[in-house]
């Protein structure tokens, strides 16, 4: 399973004894890592894989497609509330500042200790980003059951799900917090219940091993994206799977000249290169760093 780039694919070839047919680490690094992205010869290393080491039906393939309609996104630009707007210039500001510290710093120890807090900045930006468009996000929701149409609503923090159950009283939810017979309880619900309109998921309580959406819903919304382009379309995929018989939409809502922007860009980039990941957390923070860096130019 391919994490971000094509050098996560070298444990996983030796571990099943196929790397020496891809001219072992050196020439697999040389062939496919290269470039600026380090990702190179993408095509030819997508068949060589399919032709040597595994086999993968598509959801695009013809026989799955005349069993499963088509999948859409779509993005709605929000204006965070004013309020949000302050928080988040106080919030931007601070990160500038400490990153400032994280990119003087020689000592790569010190580093690494920073990058924790780093990332911790940058959820908070998220997080304003996500509380300042939720007036945008219930307004579209309103729209959705107001046509008699259920939806999955997506979220990441406890208080952004909190939000959405209050405003939306007769939700189901599936969170951390639940376990797997409350879980399926949410789901039995919310297929069975006609005045349950909405369910709230958290990306990684739900996105993954969540099955019975698809044939009650065909709507799903993101308030709250996470930093990989797998975790995302997973998430999407609770409602686009087998027993889904009609065109799913998916939207995402995008604080404007906030952080989302780019970190939409980033999963849309990231699903170039790959469409499933797993671990390499430390990497993915480095290069989410970096990134922001060049966000902010510091």
């Amino acid at each position: 399973m391919l994490v971000n780039k094509p050098i996560d694919l070298v444990a996983q070839l030796a571990i099943i004894n196929r790397l020496h047919e891809f001219g072992g680490y050196t020439g697999f690094k040389e062939r496919y890592c290269a470039g600026p992205k380090e990702a190179s010869n993408l095509k030819e290393l997508n068949y060589r894989l399919n032709t040597i080491c595994y086999f993968r039906r598509n959801k695009s393939d013809p026989e799955i497609k005349k069993h499963l309609p088509d999948k859409g996104r779509q993005i709605i630009m929000c204006e965070l509330s004013q309020a949000a707007k302050i928080e988040y210039k106080h919030a931007q500001s601070d990160l500038e500042s400490y990153m400032k510290q994280y990119k003087s710093a020689t000592d790569e120890q010190i580093k690494k200790s920073m990058k924790g807090e780093v990332m911790v900045r940058i959820g908070i930006l998220k997080n304003i980003s996500a509380r300042g468009k939720l007036a945008d996000a219930f307004s579209f929701i309103d729209d959705i059951v107001s046509q008699g149409q259920k939806i999955v609503v997506f979220c990441n923090l406890r208080d952004v799900v909190e939000a959405v159950q209050h405003r939306f009283p007769n939700s189901a939810r599936i969170t951390g917090q639940d376990n797997s017979i409350q879980k399926q309880m949410a789901i039995d619900k919310f297929k069975s219940d006609p005045k349950i309109m909405v369910i709230v998921c958290s990306i990684k309580a739900a996105g993954t091993g969540v099955d019975g959406l698809q044939d009650v819903a065909y709507n799903a919304c993101f308030i709250e994206m996470g930093w990989h382009a797998a975790v995302m379309d997973q998430a999407e995929d609770r409602c686009y799977r087998s027993g889904q018989h009609k065109n799913v939409m998916c939207t995402y809502f995008l604080g404007r000249n906030t952080i989302d922007e780019w970190n939409y860009n980033l999963i849309e980039s990231k699903r170039n290169i790959a469409n499933t990941v797993t671990g390499a957390e430390d990497q993915t923070e480095v290069n989410i760093i970096d990134g922001v860096m060049n966000l902010f130019s510091i």
